[in-house]
């Protein structure tokens, strides 16, 4: 009975500490995991369309649709993407949170694939694309260089904020008219 009593005495102890607040860096690695907007701030993102935001790029990701031509290799190398806590600190009634990103150094090699769509891409740019997809489609992209990066994130007291530019407001802000 003894042992019984202890095992569920553990059990609620463990339980309860499982069951702390979510904190600032839990919020941004759900974001980044997600991609749920329902966490980005109300009050930063008010005048903006739920379909708006959807369509918004908060990080480095795929974009490319599935009929590019480099669709699979964009998606291999932006699925090796990692992110990180590095740290997180209090700041008035918000908190700064840092995140390491590491990546392929291949996306950056290829310009995160901006010309992957563009009519305008240079015959350079192009080559390089092809030769990527190339080493993709041989499976010559097993040993990948990373690189690495870092940036903050505020989150509010209501949600992250998506720190959207003026331009960005601009174009969401005409998006609910």
């Amino acid at each position: 009975m003894r042992k019984l009593l202890a095992i569920g005495v553990m059990t609620s102890v463990v339980m309860l500490l499982g069951c702390g607040e979510e904190t600032a860096s839990d919020k941004v690695m759900k974001f980044i995991e997600t991609k749920d907007t329902g966490l980005l701030s109300k009050s930063k993102t008010s005048m903006c369309t739920a379909e708006w935001l959807k369509s918004a790029h908060f990080f480095d990701e795929n974009t490319l649709p599935t009929t590019n031509d480099y669709y699979q290799v964009s998606k291999y190398l932006y699925g090796k993407i990692k992110y990180s806590i590095v740290s997180e600190r209090k700041v008035g009634d918000s908190y700064i949170v840092t995140v390491k990103l590491t990546y392929p150094k291949a996306i950056g090699d290829a310009k995160a694939f901006i010309w992957a769509e563009s009519e305008y891409a240079d015959e350079r740019d192009k080559k390089n694309l092809d030769n990527l997809k190339a080493l993709y489609e041989r499976g010559g992209l097993k040993d990948l260089e990373y690189e690495e990066d870092a940036g903050e994130w505020i989150v509010l007291n209501d949600g992250i904020d998506p720190k959207l530019s003026e331009g960005a407001v601009k174009a969401c802000s005409a998006s609910k008219n």
